[in-house]
């Protein structure tokens, strides 16, 4: 069982009210001692220090404020200590000399301690500012009432209203204080813990209950110390004590696993009070997964990168060491040869360029779209046509089936008929030889479906979300060359330039059963003869 926030609270202010007890009692019992005349009511006055004591000591250790909180009584318990407080002070006025006792200011700091540290409780405060003022009028009255002591029973009546207005006051901007901080903390989209100087959990944001997949209720009242029953708190506390020996904030990179692996980047702030004696700790927790998988992503990407251009670069090498060596010794055959070898291998270099190029002007929003009106039938005609001669020498069947009267498509029909051209080439690569590829047009009543199928092997249920990101290369048994090439550019382009004009992309796949793309583009609201309204959109940012 451990001590909710609101408790753990109520105890930290009886505790303040113990060290202030402690000091009056002190100070108390040396005036009894040093006073050159006891006071008639020195019994009296030294059984309301041994009862101050008693209250200190019950308060402190006695109490068993875990079960009290358990049961729902911790505010009753508080309520207890403030009537003991109550309790002694009026004997110790009583036995110092009542209404002219040097005692009776006292009685306003118990006002103090119930307008601020018992806000909690509504009638705490009330309660105790009319006890202490009958407390004053009954000691005035056993003194005798005349206009002296009536003047002061009235300073000391509107003393204890002011302070319990000032403590009333204080309460109220404490309280604002705590729910604005509260309010931004749990704002943040980083996870924060706060800890006391016990090493207990005493306020966590509703990012860190996400972060721990834990509400933020059950993490206040851990120990840090004690977390073997969630490994992942563990992992997020492991640096709390050895931050005290470090002159800035820990920060060390946490990878939890689970069903929702995280990456994240946790500081430990250690707030000293004094040598070695810390106030509490800070502990926030970023989740950098996403950065990690963009930076992991990046890597891959440099090295897929790495890889093609060293094959042509390999070759151009090769060849130009051997035209410088053996020129003049070859042939006309053999230098054509050599020739037709640069050549291919610089075209080969250029596209990746041109593909790299693209892919970046992309992802930076300054890529150029060349608006026009265009057939859908004729693009996907002319893109068959394509697919046909790079199927050549393979046992593959290009199919294409249009329906007709399709509306017309306003786009680049460049870049549309290299989305088609990318879908294409990446379904002949993955399609064995006697199987078939589709080119489909179909329009419906404000959009043109265009769509590329196969009789592949079909792509796995765990990479169809990551199919179209950038250097996602396919995993699926490959029927081209060898092994799958290529940047893994085609699709992630693709998607970015079906996007800019409007539309999306789809995928459909079965294993086994091949796979289907769908771009869906908007049709054209008016035909070849005009522009559509927004013509201005010719260049796409």
């Amino acid at each position: 069982m451990t001590i909710s926030r609101a408790c753990k609270k109520e105890l930290s202010l009886l505790h303040e009210t113990d060290k202030v007890r402690s000091f009056l009692v002190a100070f108390a019992g040396l005036f009894l001692l040093a006073s050159p005349e006891q006071p008639s009511g020195v019994l009296v006055a030294w059984l309301a220090l041994a009862l101050a004591a008693s209250l200190s000591v019950a308060s402190r250790w006695l109490i068993n404020w875990e079960r009290l909180e358990e049961r729902g009584a911790t505010g009753l318990g508080a309520c207890c200590v403030l009537l003991g407080d109550l309790a002694w002070l009026m004997l110790l006025i009583a036995g110092t000399g009542g209404f002219t006792s040097p005692f009776t200011i006292l009685m306003l700091i118990v006002i103090l301690f119930a307008g601020v540290f018992f806000n909690s409780m509504p009638l705490a405060l009330p309660f105790t500012t009319a006890t202490v003022i009958a407390w004053f009028t009954a000691c005035a009255a056993a003194n005798g009432l005349n206009e002296k002591t009536g003047w002061i029973l009235v300073g000391e009546v509107v003393s204890a209203v002011a302070v319990g207005w000032l403590g009333q006051a204080l309460a109220g901007v404490l309280d604002r204080e705590r729910q604005t901080n509260e309010q931004v903390v749990g704002q943040l989209t980083e996870g924060v813990l706060l800890l006391d100087a016990a090493g207990s959990v005493v306020l966590a944001n509703e990012r860190m209950g996400e972060i721990l997949n834990l509400p933020s209720g059950e993490l206040i009242g851990r120990l840090a110390q004690d977390t073997s029953d969630h490994p992942h708190l563990s992992k997020l506390l492991a640096d709390v004590h050895t931050s005290l020996d470090s002159t800035g904030p820990l920060v060390r990179l946490v990878e939890l696993d689970g069903e929702q692996p995280r990456d994240l980047r946790v500081s430990t702030v250690a707030c000293p009070r004094g040598a070695q004696v810390p106030l509490g700790w800070v502990v926030v927790a970023e989740d950098i997964t996403e950065l990690r998988a963009a930076s992991r992503m990046r890597e891959e990407g440099l090295a897929v990168v790495s890889h093609e251009l060293r094959s042509p670069l390999s070759t151009l090498r090769a060849v130009t060491q051997v035209l410088g060596t053996l020129g003049e010794d070859m042939n006309q055959d053999q230098r054509t040869q050599a020739l037709d070898a640069l050549n291919r291998e610089t075209r080969r270099l250029s596209r990746l360029v041109s593909t790299l190029l693209d892919c970046s002007h992309l992802e930076r929003g300054v890529y150029t779209l060349e608006f026009a009106y265009l057939d859908p039938e004729a693009l996907v005609r002319r893109v068959a046509e394509v697919l046909q001669l790079r199927a050549e020498g393979r046992d593959l069947e290009i199919n294409c089936m249009i329906m007709s009267d399709l509306p017309v498509v306003w786009g680049d029909p460049l870049r549309l008929e290299m989305v088609l051209c990318n879908l294409g080439e990446n379904a002949l690569k993955y399609t064995p030889d006697g199987g078939s590829v589709t080119l489909m047009a179909v329009g419906h009543a404000d959009t043109v479906c265009l769509s590329v199928s196969d009789t592949g092997p079909g792509i796995p249920a765990e990479e169809r979300q990551a199919v179209f990101d950038k250097f996602c290369r396919g995993a699926r048994h490959h029927h081209g060359d060898g092994g799958p090439e290529g940047l893994g550019l085609g699709l992630f382009m693709a998607r970015r330039l079906v996007e800019l004009h409007g539309g999306e992309i789809r995928l459909t796949s079965e294993i086994g059963l091949g796979s289907i793309f769908e771009v869906i583009l908007p049709a054209a609201a008016t035909g070849f003869g005009e522009e559509p309204l927004d013509s201005d959109q010719r260049l796409v940012a």
